[in-house]
């Protein structure tokens, strides 16, 4: 705080009372305010001539990144006459300001076993997905990683899809701030063509022995329905079951990479 000497003597290693009080708000819409005292403290004053004014550190700690302060703070004199006491109380504001999202990278890797030839990061607000992000010609290879850097913070639409247009990954609504990891895996989908209800998948690399969980859990697929898995790519033994444990479709060393579709039967 500023305190003025307005005269008419130089006070000198003079003595002051400081209290106060303040009101902060959050910077959410509607606010939300918050009042409280300051305790009196006393301060020593230095040599300060008429017309002079002398900076005090209250040490007050205040946050202008989530709230807006205003204080009210009074003073008095201690162990000298002040002349004039009607201006040793005034109020001042200070106005926060949420700090605002920094940029970001849009780190995308490539784990469907095939390449990614095109690539659409657009505003959600965008009705449209926008130019491909992907230089002419260019491919982001399986194991391969490409990285788009400082992408305004905001909310996103993502997809991606192979040199055929067909779709290998899409995400909506994404919040992209800082570093945004975009790991797009196989497509395996599964047609259930058998008129019964499937109930339990199997699907496990062919070099391991065991098929392993059950990969529906709760879920069931009905007839003439679609189930989708993202999968690492890889050869893939799989089998599906109705309700009763009895196989529907069963194949053996399939190669999973981009969208593999399994018909049963």
């Amino acid at each position: 705080m500023r305190i003025v000497n307005n005269g008419p003597a130089t006070l000198t290693n003079k003595k002051v009372r400081i209290s106060g009080s303040y009101t902060r708000s959050t910077l959410t819409t509607p606010p939300t305010a918050q009042g409280a005292n300051i305790p009196a403290a006393e301060y020593t004053l230095g040599n300060l001539p008429p017309g002079q004014q002398q900076n005090i550190n209250l040490g007050w700690q205040i946050n202008l990144n989530q709230y807006s302060y205003q204080f009210t703070v009074n003073v008095a004199a201690v162990d000298f006459t002040d002349p004039n006491t009607g201006n040793n109380s005034y109020t001042e504001s200070f106005q926060g300001a949420a700090p605002q999202p920094s940029a970001g990278d849009v780190v995308l890797t490539n784990r469907t076993g095939v390449p990614i030839c095109y690539v659409y990061i657009s505003p959600s607000s965008d009705p449209s997905w926008g130019s491909d992000q992907l230089s002419a010609a260019e491919t982001v290879a399986h194991g391969q990683s490409r990285t788009w850097q400082a992408i305004p913070a905001g909310t996103y639409d993502l997809k991606a899809e192979d040199c055929s247009n067909n779709v290998l990954g899409q995400r909506t609504g994404q919040n992209i701030s800082g570093t945004y990891d975009w790991t797009i895996l196989a497509n395996l989908v599964l047609h259930n063509n058998t008129g019964q209800t499937v109930c339990f998948v199997y699907y496990s690399l062919s070099s391991d022995p065991s098929w392993g969980n059950d990969q529906l859990g709760a879920d069931v697929v009905p007839a003439g329905q679609t189930y989708l898995w993202k999968v690492q790519s890889g050869t893939y033994d799989v089998k599906a079951e109705d309700c009763s444990n009895t196989v529907l479709g069963q194949t053996m060393s399939v190669s999973v990479a981009g969208t593999y579709d399994w018909y049963i039967p």
